[in-house]
């Protein structure tokens, strides 16, 4: 064989295998191509395709007018949310501090003390001004300034009055009625110092519920637009 006769053999495969691909790609073909007239479907943009995405302009569903107003009613709720967080785990580390000193008084009580009983709220009524009253009042005082700041840096009137009711009495602790101070009374004590600190109604939430009294009266103050 000669060369010439072998490049001809090298050849012929392929020219074989290109007229195969050929045949495929024609019987692929749609058979409304063949029709006279026929043109391909041409697919529309959608709102996930990339003619939409660069080169059509999507309006904002915001406002932009209202954007101080919104930017100004979230900072409001952030410090409405942050305060019942914060109101919340203060009250409760006063609890829990008052409680131990509670334990460490009812483990002094004499064995005559207990046959002489005081009523638990005269024991502990001056303690519980002393160490909850107090801390707490000063917590509540920086929350005040804290939302003074927010009026003042969206210029609201000066006039409004953001401030929580402290109008304890001097008898809190009259929560715990006339149970005698001394060990055996321990849990009834517990429980009502509890009650009155933590409780549905009690300090925790009475200030939660004043916070997003004067968050709402804050927003109300400030035209949306």
């Amino acid at each position: 064989m000669t060369i010439k006769e072998t490049g001809a053999a090298t050849v012929a495969p392929h020219a074989s295998e290109g007229l195969w691909q050929k045949t495929i790609a024609f019987l692929n073909r749609d058979i409304r191509s063949f029709m006279p007239g026929w043109q391909p479907k041409v697919e529309q943009p959608t709102t996930e395709s990339p003619a939409n995405r660069d080169g059509e302009r999507i309006d904002s569903l915001v406002d932009p007018g209202k954007l101080d107003y919104l930017a100004f009613r979230r900072e409001v709720l952030d410090w409405r949310d942050g305060f019942h967080a914060q109101v919340t785990q203060r009250v409760s580390d006063l609890h829990d501090a008052f409680i131990q000193r509670i334990d460490s008084e009812l483990d002094e009580v004499s064995f005559f003390r207990q046959l002489i009983t005081k009523s638990a709220s005269e024991v502990l009524q001056g303690a519980f001004i002393r160490e909850v009253r107090v801390p707490l009042f000063s917590s509540l005082r920086q929350e005040e300034e804290k939302l003074a700041a927010h009026a003042g840096k969206w210029m609201l009137p000066g006039q409004l009055n953001f401030v929580f009711k402290k109008d304890w009495s001097d008898s809190e602790c009259d929560c715990v009625g006339d149970i005698g101070f001394k060990p055996k009374n321990r849990g009834a004590i517990h429980a009502s110092i509890k009650s009155l600190m933590l409780g549905d109604t009690g300090i925790a939430e009475t200030y939660c519920a004043q916070a997003t009294r004067l968050a709402r009266q804050l927003i109300e103050e400030k035209p949306s637009c």
